[in-house]
């Protein structure tokens, strides 16, 4: 199955549109009740962790945004722009290693920090990759022997820059063991 890691910070299947009744006319988000995040505070899968665990970046991001209405541009601070180099989706093999290289610019020039994880909830397998290095540009992963063909690993390069408010940016790669 195709899935789509363009989609900036595309963590939003966490929720679904849904008609409301009686007024079917009408849309709104619900929470999507069959998905969860595993908290690594509790060791459980928690339906309320999807929206917890981002809300210091939500914050951030609305800070800033704030202070673009009453600052001037050079006064406020912007998000880095986050690539990841070559293909997003990827076809890999069991067993086998991908360098991926990542990349990001800070408009205003502030100092950025990267970080490699797998959003495990995302992916189809529950097989943990190897992440070497995760807090450099660049980084080693390493899929476990035993995946299963046809399961997925996502792959979060998370850039934070050092302005004021922090603030975070994200590129996805889908690894798909073939």
């Amino acid at each position: 199955v195709y899935e789509d890691p363009h989609v900036p910070n595309s963590f939003g299947l966490l929720f679904n549109p849904q008609k409301p009744e009686p007024a079917p006319h009408h849309e709104k988000i619900r929470f999507n009740r069959n998905l969860g995040d595993y908290n690594p505070h509790t060791g459980e899968v928690d339906m309320f962790y999807p929206q917890s665990r981002w809300i210091d970046i939500l914050q951030n991001d609305f800070a800033a945004r704030m202070d673009w209405c009453v600052s001037d541009f050079k006064s406020a601070n912007h998000a880095p722009v986050v690539q990841v180099e070559g293909e997003l989706n990827r076809a890999v093999n069991a067993g086998s290693s991908i360098l991926l290289k990542g990349m990001a610019k800070d408009l205003d020039g502030n100092k950025v920090s990267y970080h490699w994880w797998q959003y495990r909830e995302a992916g189809t397998s529950d097989k943990v990759v190897e992440i070497e290095n995760p807090d450099l540009s660049s980084t080693q992963i390493t899929i476990p022997e035993d995946a299963e063909k046809g399961s997925t690993f996502h792959i979060i390069l998370q850039v934070t820059d050092n302005g004021t408010p922090a603030l975070t940016r994200f590129q996805r790669v889908i690894l798909q063991i073939q």
